[in-house]
């Protein structure tokens, strides 16, 4: 579900939908899980936002969509 969120959030934003891919990294018992954000290098700005206060918004939502569970660390990854 939170994957599917992100990647519908981050579509909305990238001037190239097409080359978002969301993938999920299982934490281990001490660690959160990793949500991956595959995206094309032409919408790092967009998606990271002037000092990182886009991904920090991306993270807010995820946040609140976990539901007091422990929410994924998001991480943005250029192609």
């Amino acid at each position: 579900m939170i994957e599917r969120l992100l990647e519908h959030l981050v579509k909305g934003i990238a001037h190239y939908p097409q080359d978002i891919s969301v993938a999920t990294r299982q934490g281990d018992g001490s660690r959160s899980d990793t949500v991956n954000v595959y995206i094309n290098a032409a919408d790092a700005g967009r998606i990271i936002g002037h000092g990182g206060k886009g991904v920090k918004s991306l993270q807010t939502v995820i946040n609140a969509a976990a539901h007091g569970r422990h929410a994924p660390y998001i991480k943005i990854i250029q192609k």
